[in-house]
């Protein structure tokens, strides 16, 4: 059985918090909408639309933005500035 490394890369991410809904949306350059009453956004991705919340970050990748849920960002990136 072959065994597999994920090739590191760069990313550009930011974390949804209950205050920062429009520097969140300034950030997201893709479709989207934003619906702060409901504390959520929705981002138009290849794979459907995924729903952000408080807590969650969103990550660019090559163009593409992506929300990640906390808990699995943690364990796949480390900070590098």
């Amino acid at each position: 059985m072959a065994k597999y490394r994920r090739i590191p890369f760069d990313i550009e991410a930011i974390q949804l918090k209950e205050d920062n809904f429009a520097e969140v949306d300034a950030f997201i350059t893709e479709p989207h909408r934003v619906f702060e009453e409901y504390k959520v956004i929705c981002i138009d991705t290849p794979y459907g639309t995924k729903d952000a919340v408080p807590g969650d970050y969103i990550v660019k990748n090559q163009e593409l933005f992506f929300p990640y849920k906390a808990d699995d960002f943690n364990r796949d990136f480390e900070r590098v500035e």
